[in-house]
């Protein structure tokens, strides 16, 4: 006879395994390896998107930087440059850090389900094997 929990319960460690695949990634790692890791990226993108709109904002106002561009505006321009990537960074790398702390917190909860629905099918079978 069909025990119909048991089926459920195979449905939903299938339908896990098939669908959460990002849950089994993050559990592969420490949590500060991953943290690690995904903020290393977050700077890379961060780091390319900000001289991507530097190079923009400088290729439109090319002219006006050409003709009145002095050595003394430049380490000034510099400076400013700098504040403005570091008073943006920050924040940044701040909302990075917690959104992936928050998925890997979810991640991890998710696959402590799952080793728990792992844990119950087990029983299943042993005490069938009764």
């Amino acid at each position: 006879m069909i025990n119909n929990d048991k089926v459920r319960l195979m449905t939903r460690i299938q339908l896990f395994e098939n669908r959460e695949k990002e849950s089994v990634k993050v559990s592969r790692y420490f949590q500060m390896d991953y943290l690690v890791m995904h903020m290393i990226r977050s700077l890379f993108a961060y780091i390319v998107l900000f001289c991507m709109v530097l190079l923009f904002i400088l290729c439109y106002n090319w002219e006006e930087v050409l003709t009145q561009v002095k050595p003394e505006m430049l380490l000034q321009s510099g400076m400013w440059i700098l504040i403005g990537f570091l008073a943006l960074m920050i924040p940044s790398m701040i909302v990075s850090y917690i959104s992936f702390w928050f998925c890997y917190r979810r991640g991890c909860k998710k696959i402590r389900n799952h080793v728990s629905d792992l844990k119950k099918l087990q029983e299943f079978y042993s005490e069938e094997g009764n």
